[in-house]
């Protein structure tokens, strides 16, 4: 990966090592539908680190095998995922509870699939606070009340008492960004957190990332299927088809000369101002076979 400084960002020691991973569905009586083939990948302390693809290309099951949530009936049949030389492949589910949230934090794509529709704000973040670090009461609500203001949350004390319907879009995803926030996690991982957001927001949401990615001593695994994003946030990028890693290294070399003819069909794929009646390249089978009904 990129030994640069990014955006006054210098990269510190690997915090995460994914090697040979592999991720499979069984299926009675037929192959196992294999998810994650073989990827491998490191992220270093205080550098942003993008996985980019198109939808099913394993970017965000990648991303679920880190904290061990793949969905069952799926299952990590190989390979290492080392974070600060513990491999959590092999890790009791106990020991990922302690994990997740405190060390190692995840922002979801749809704020309303992460969000409990039945709890306040509020609730849901001392909830956290108080399972990881132990504070309560009054002091958890003033922590989380200084982390939405962190995230620009308007109207803070009014907004923790809310429920998540009764919040935009765009202050949901915030809440969550909060939340994943609360307990300073070294590793935050970002499964596409602006792409159900409109442009205004989107552009909103990732002015936080560049605020957060600026703390030296935490990374970010960003999750997206927007080389544009990949190239305004990160320093790295892993470009990941049918399963496999394809390419990786820093940004600016694999945007100036992509090598693998995947890669360049995913940035040829991109429209471009002043380029009208370009034919944009396509991708052409980027489905496993097996995985088709």
């Amino acid at each position: 990966m990129s030994e640069r400084t990014i955006q006054g960002r210098t990269p510190g020691e690997t915090l995460l090592d994914v090697r040979g991973l592999r991720v499979a569905f069984p299926r009675r009586g037929r192959t196992p539908l294999v998810a994650v083939d073989g990827a491998s990948f490191s992220v270093r302390r205080g550098t942003v680190v993008g996985v980019v693809g198109e939808s099913g290309s394993g970017k965000s099951m990648t991303a679920n095998a880190i904290l061990r949530l793949i969905p069952r009936p799926g299952e990590i049949t190989d390979g290492a995922i080392d974070f600060h030389g513990e491999d959590l492949a092999q890790a009791s589910e106990t020991r990922m509870q302690d994990i997740r949230g405190k060390r190692i934090a995840m922002i979801f794509q749809n704020p309303m699939t992460s969000l409990n529709p039945a709890y306040t704000v509020n609730r849901q973040m001392t909830d956290m606070l108080r399972r990881h670090t132990g504070i309560s009461g009054e002091a958890a609500r003033a922590r989380a009340a200084e982390l939405l203001r962190e995230v620009g949350i308007p109207a803070v004390e009014r907004n923790l008492d809310a429920y998540p319907h009764q919040l935009s879009g765009g202050m949901r995803q915030r809440v969550i960004i909060a939340m994943a926030l609360s307990c300073q996690p070294e590793l935050l991982i970002a499964d596409e957190p602006t792409t159900a957001l409109d442009v205004t927001i989107q552009a909103q949401i990732l002015d936080i990332l560049e605020q957060i990615a600026a703390d030296p001593n935490r990374a970010i695994l960003f999750i997206s299927h927007d080389f544009g994003v990949i190239a305004r946030l990160c320093d790295d990028v892993v470009v990941m088809y049918r399963g496999k890693v394809v390419e990786r290294g820093p940004v600016d070399r694999i945007l100036a000369a992509p090598e693998h003819p995947y890669t360049r069909a995913l940035l040829g794929a991109i429209p471009r101002p002043g380029q009208r009646g370009r034919r944009l390249m396509t991708v052409e089978d980027q489905m496993p076979a097996e995985a088709l009904p």
